[in-house]
């Protein structure tokens, strides 16, 4: 066995220290095997207790020698569960609490320490593969919308545009230790967002037995420092772009924070459990590297989920230049995010029967407010923000989550009985709307599905909805005389039902507005009531436009985002660009095409 082989050999035998067979396993690999894994850099004890199916396929081994490996690692893993005796498991946090508890140290973390034995991340930062968790931050916790509506208020006040001053005027130096800048940096952040030492001085980061003493943040606030119930701050600092990535370093600590809790069943940490439980645990990570500065969000949903809310941020004091206003708006934003932190995890209270797990909603990355508010949330579709979801008082409604939506155009297609029925539009923390409107009835379905299973039926359905847009386009808004033009009036976003004898009867019953099937009871204004008749035979649809996204008053209204270039679009249709009526009627003609999921 040559050097390269010998020091995988010893990894191997020191990351599976606890299988009895591990050393005869090493021993029984090929020497090119070793060698091949010594060239893609598996050559630590923490290379092979992380070492993942899709990363040993790409180093070339073979899956004999895959599972062998796999192998050693599952049983090492069984045997420290076993050891480690109750854990997260308790609390809701399951197994993945304990893969992070077996993570090297925050300083040490490199993106291949994040991988789990299936070859998904850890950590959903966007960078790593596996399954991402969809939701903006602003839709995690109200707190990150405050910070974001902040940030893009940009209105600093005095107090902000000084607090800027004080960071640009120690950050623009040049430091020969991060420990400089740190000092000189802390105490000028504590003091403007009113920080004081029974909020910044806990005794133990990490309260797990292996972990050592000294391991912790460069700065952190809590709630509480002798009982704390959450983590509201994690500062890194860097001399500037260079070192170890301070995002993985904060996702470090914020895992060692709250697992390392988790695990104990002495009742020590009670109220912190049921934070966990109750909450997806939110907290703000600030980085500083040198004169840059960056705020994101870290929460606990299904799995850890680190979002940047800004980009690198100059700390240079360039008086009134936007950039400047724009560092003082994201402190302001800090300040009131972490008041906002404080009364979520002051305002809990132990409930009278404890929760025995945690809520289902949060594992499920559902936005806050469905996880608040309703029960039996199902998405519609993966990957879009549209569910349907049951209120307490029994009747199911579709919520959908919009950037970008033209509520009165909404309101006055539904008006025609050519839009479900709008319950309710709300604004939300951090620039979205709430949309909770009407679940079609029975035998709706998109215009795009049925033309693929019948097209006779399909092109009597699109002569249909072409007369039922030209009526839309027909009634002004006001007395401009200018209509609402829907803006992405593709098949997909037209639901049709052949139009039942003797008229529309108000829906109950079932199929999810621009999805194609499932159960309802809505009740008020059925949408698409009255067919239109078209084709041969007699036979009329029903006709129901939904994702009222891009609509707009033609003429006045535009594209409100960048358009998905895989959409056949109408030539004169772009970002930025004014909406016409003649850009529905020209996608309405358009057949499915690859993309049609997308704007």
């Amino acid at each position: 066995m040559d050097k390269q082989g010998h020091v995988v050999h010893k990894a191997i035998c020191e990351a599976f220290k606890d299988v009895p067979n591990a050393i005869g396993a090493a021993n029984r690999l090929p020497p090119e095997v070793l060698l091949a894994l010594s060239k893609k850099g598996y050559q630590t004890c923490d290379s092979f207790r992380y070492a993942t199916r899709q990363g040993l396929r790409e180093a070339g081994i073979e899956p004999g020698h895959t599972d062998t490996i796999l192998g050693l690692q599952a049983v090492q893993v069984a045997h420290e569960r076993e050891m480690a005796g109750p854990g997260p498991s308790s609390t809701g946090a399951g197994e993945y609490a304990q893969y992070l508890l077996n993570l090297p140290a925050p300083s040490k973390l490199q993106p291949t320490n994040l991988l789990l034995p299936d070859g998904s991340a850890m950590l959903q930062n966007w960078r790593l593969p596996g399954p991402q968790c969809g939701i903006p931050p602003q839709l995690q916790h109200p707190a990150f919308g405050v910070f974001l509506d902040w940030l893009h208020k940009c209105k600093p006040n005095q107090d902000d545009m000084e607090a800027a001053a004080c960071l640009c005027g120690v950050a623009a130096s040049y430091y020969s230790k991060e420990e400089e800048l740190r000092q000189l940096l802390v105490p000028k952040l504590r003091d403007y967002l009113s920080v004081g030492d029974q909020h910044d001085t806990l005794p133990q980061f990490s309260v797990r037995a292996e972990d050592k003493s000294h391991l912790k943040p460069d700065w952190c606030v809590v709630d509480n420092v002798n009982r704390p119930t959450g983590l509201l701050v994690i500062l890194e600092f860097k001399n500037g772009l260079t070192g170890g990535d301070p995002s993985l370093q904060g996702f470090g600590y914020y895992s060692k924070f709250w697992a390392s809790r988790l695990v104990d069943t002495t009742g020590k940490y009670s109220d912190l459990h049921n934070a966990f439980r109750r909450t997806c645990c939110p907290a703000l990570l600030i980085e500083v590297l040198g004169p840059l500065l960056r705020v994101s969000s870290l929460a606990w949903l299904g799995r850890i989920v680190l979002y940047p809310m800004t980009p690198l941020l100059n700390m240079l004091w360039l008086e009134d230049d936007p950039q400047v206003l724009q560092l003082a708006c994201a402190l302001r934003g800090v300040k009131e995010s972490l008041r906002c932190l404080r009364d979520c995890y002051s305002g809990l209270r132990p409930p009278a029967a404890p929760l025995q797990a945690r809520l289902s909603g949060l594992e499920a990355g559902l936005p806050y407010p469905l996880r608040e508010r309703y029960v039996d949330v199902e998405q519609v579709q993966a990957g879009t923000l549209l569910y349907k979801a049951t209120r307490a008082n029994g009747v199911q409604v579709a919520v959908k989550l919009s950037r970008h939506y033209c509520v009165e155009a909404h309101q006055k297609w539904a008006g025609l009985k050519l839009a479900p029925a709008l319950y309710e539009a709300e604004q939300l923390p951090g620039g979205y709307q709430l949309l909770e409107m009407e679940l079609l009835g029975e035998g709706w379905q998109s215009l795009d599905a049925l033309a693929r299973v019948d097209v006779a039926a399909g092109n009597s359905a699109m002569a249909a909805a072409l007369q039922a847009l030209q009526r839309a386009h027909a009634h002004a808004h006001d007395d401009s005389g200018r209509p609402f033009v829907h803006g992405d009036a593709r098949p997909t976003n037209i639901m049709v039902r052949r139009a039942p004898r003797g008229g529309g009867a108000p829906g109950s019953g079932g199929v999810e507005a621009g999805s194609g099937g499932v159960e309802t009871g809505s009740g008020g204004v059925e949408a698409g009531s009255g067919g239109v008749e078209a084709g041969s035979g007699g036979v009329s649809f029903d006709i129901c436009f939904v994702d009222f996204d891009f609509s707009g008053l033609e003429g006045v209204g535009t594209y409100p985002s960048p358009l998905n270039p895989v959409v056949p679009w109408a030539p004169d249709a772009g970002f930025g660009l004014p909406l016409h009526r003649s850009h529905d009627e020209f996608q309405l003609q358009q057949r499915a095409s690859p993309g049609a999921g997308a704007k």
